[in-house]
């Protein structure tokens, strides 16, 4: 350091820093000194991997610092991880001493191949390193089988609810797919050369170019087969929330003999709160129930502090918004209350049969949960359906509905008409079915 006076660079601890704004020729002044620092001070091993790519213009190393080790040892913060997990951490804290990798300007801006050796792993013995490339292997068969696993119950509870597999999701659970995935993800292992792990890239070969192509096809092959899977997953989740609002509407009915109203009203016929605020105490929420003041307004003071507790079970998974998509269809069994009289109906009156009446649909729309407003009409859903704006869902393809008999379907945005018609009212004399 003597050497260089009037370098622009400060020591902090193992760590060189250097500015940005310093000029091209500097980088082989840092590269120069650090070379000449022979041999590295033993309780510095920063210094080791800065010399392992010195003559880099890029240079990216580290050193394990003791608050990572302390960290590893911390039973409470380790204690959620899977023991493959864990004790690959705690193992690696304990012996890799250094990371380096580098990267070349000048061969990047010339067209040049890219540097074969991509990161650089330094551990205490040659055995530490055979035992850490044994641990990362044993890590990808417990990654991989974990994923199966998930994606069999996945399915498992799709089938359950007749819900259709479409060929992205067979695609996704297939043996094929995860002994495709296992072995893509082998090719990155490292190599063992003595203490180091080494990943390498063969920059500018064919081999790589092989490489690139099976990380694309893999890509390709994952990427829409997990997203259809967590669709499925989400659209299951979101089948379960209504199967229990439509329990709860039933429940709601053993205790009042009838359905909620649409909405209630105050004295003067102004909307007051959602059937969604009434079944509170018949989805376990009587807490929350008790803390709204059902006379007054939804919006009012007191009860807007609760327009952000929304019940996970009128939350569809797919919804990113976070706000209520459930609603029920004006005007057959569900109608509003009026001044004089509650103004609902009850199983009696669905004359067509529970099994051929919808009870709660989706819309491809978000609004408060407690609101009085946002339902739909039979004719908004019958106009809207399949056609874009706000009837629909968020699931491609069509959408989940609750009917009165406790069962879920997912119709198709193709659903004729007249079914879905047939299905919206209570007492039409239809006698249908779901296709």
């Amino acid at each position: 350091m003597e050497n260089y006076p009037n370098a622009d660079f400060a020591k902090v601890g193992d760590f060189l820093i250097l500015p940005m704004d310093n000029p091209p020729h500097f980088t082989e002044r840092v590269a120069d000194w650090v070379l000449s620092i022979t041999p590295a001070p033993e309780d510095a091993p920063i210094y080791e991997a800065l010399k392992s790519v010195a003559n880099s213009d890029i240079k990216i190393v580290a050193a394990i610092p003791e608050q990572v080790r302390l960290l590893t040892q911390n039973n409470e913060i380790m204690a959620d991880m899977p023991n493959e997990v864990r004790g690959l951490l705690q193992f690696a804290a304990r012996r890799v001493q250094w990371a380096s990798t580098s990267l070349s300007l000048q061969d990047i801006l010339n067209g040049k191949p890219m540097p074969d050796v991509l990161l650089t792993i330094k551990t205490t013995r040659a055995s530490d390193a055979r035992m850490l490339r044994s641990m990362l292997e044993q890590l990808i068969e417990f990654g991989i089988n974990t994923a199966r696993f998930a994606m069999e119950q996945q399915m498992r509870q799709v089938r359950e609810f007749d819900t259709e597999v479409t060929p992205a999701m067979a695609l996704a659970t297939s043996p094929m797919m995860f002994s495709f995935a296992k072995g893509f993800l082998r090719t990155l292992l490292p190599d063992v050369e003595e203490d180091k792990l080494v990943f390498r890239a063969k920059g500018g070969t064919m081999s790589s170019q092989v490489t690139v192509g099976t990380i694309g096809v893999g890509v390709a092959l994952l990427l829409p087969a997990v997203q259809a899977a967590r669709e499925a997953a989400r659209r299951m989740q979101c089948a379960n929330h209504i199967k229990q609002i439509v329990l709860a509407l039933h429940n709601y009915h053993d205790a009042y003999n009838t359905f909620p109203p649409l909405y209630t009203v105050d004295a003067n016929g102004r909307p007051l709160h959602s059937w969604r605020v009434l079944i509170l105490p018949f989805i376990e929420q009587q807490g929350l129930y008790d803390a709204i003041r059902l006379d007054e307004p939804w919006d009012s003071a007191h009860n807007s502090q609760f327009h952000n507790q929304v019940p996970s079970v009128f939350r569809c998974p797919s919804n990113p918004q976070g706000g209520t998509s459930y609603v029920a269809i004006a005007g057959e069994v569900f109608v509003p209350a009026t001044v004089a009289n509650r103004g609902t109906k009850g199983l009696v009156d669905i004359t067509d049969g529970t099994s051929n009446t919808l009870a709660i649909v989706e819309v491809n729309d978000t609004f408060n949960w407690m609101t009085p407003m946002g339902n739909i009409t039979l004719e908004e859903l019958i106009e809207g359906f399949g056609r874009g704006g706000r009837v629909g869902s968020y699931h491609p393809g069509g959408m989940n509905v609750g009917l009165f008999d406790g069962s879920v379907r997912f119709i198709s945005n193709t659903i004729d008409r007249t079914i879905l018609r047939a299905l919206g009212t209570r007492a039409g004399g239809e006698s249908v079915s779901i296709p």
